[in-house]
């Protein structure tokens, strides 16, 4: 995969090294989309497609790319392209959902309080995790926010990191010790329900 052409470094309104950029990566990120999708998506989203916009963005964001080796190019783009086809695979699994089985949300989602005092308690405690969370090394952030925030599987999350999915549960218990050990510190108890 050539990174630069004739007029220099690869830029997203360049449609000649758009054209080389897209056909240099289709065949990985299709792979890759249909790893991820499996056979009940992919019936009802075309992997070729999904793979084209995958590519798609990584090219509209690679202005955004700080790497500097073909490689990290590589995983860089393989992980926008997983990034989408994730996001595919839960748009389309979310759609079969039953309707009739959906329960209705409690009064009070969440356990949000009206009363002011809950409030300024519950927004400490986000700031703490928040805190907690950017004490996590960023391969251990990104499986925690890809697990807790994202709903991704351990799969979803092995295939967009390129991963073994052993590995990204090993990270994850990891990451959710250290966050135990650093609100512990921080005077909150993360076992606790309130």
């Amino acid at each position: 995969m050539p990174t630069s052409t004739s007029s220099g470094t690869l830029r997203p309104d360049d449609t000649d090294g758009m054209e080389a950029f897209l056909e240099h990566w289709r065949q990985r990120i299709r792979q890759t989309a249909r790893n991820l999708l499996g056979r009940r998506v992919a019936s009802r989203a075309d992997t070729s497609d999904v793979a084209q916009e995958g590519i798609v963005q990584a090219w509209q964001q690679l202005v955004r790319f700080r790497g500097e080796s073909i490689e990290q190019l590589d995983a860089w783009t393989r992980r926008i392209g997983a990034g989408h086809a994730a996001k595919i695979r839960r748009y389309h699994l979310a759609e079969r959902r039953s309707a009739a089985a959906e329960q209705p949300l409690p009064e009070n989602p969440h356990g949000v309080s009206k009363d002011p005092a809950d409030s300024a308690e519950q927004s400490e405690t986000l700031a703490l995790v928040a805190e907690a969370l950017d004490t996590l090394n960023a391969q251990m952030k990104s499986v925690v926010l890809l697990r807790v925030f994202e709903n991704a599987t351990f799969q979803e999350i092995a295939v967009q990191m390129e991963l073994p999915k052993s590995t990204v549960q090993s990270i994850f218990g990891r990451a959710i010790k250290e966050l135990h050990a650093v609100l512990s510190r921080n005077g909150l108890n993360p076992n606790s329900p309130d």
